[in-house]
């Protein structure tokens, strides 16, 4: 079953990190980003 993940980003480098880790878990799981 394919998820879909929802990232907030303000352009921190946090929200960088996190935009990252969800892009990769997403290829990882067939998983989508929106």
């Amino acid at each position: 079953m394919s998820r879909k993940l929802v990232v907030g980003f303000d352009g921190s480098d946090a929200s960088l990190r996190a935009l990252d880790f969800a892009i990769s878990r997403a290829q990882a799981q067939g998983d989508s980003l929106l």
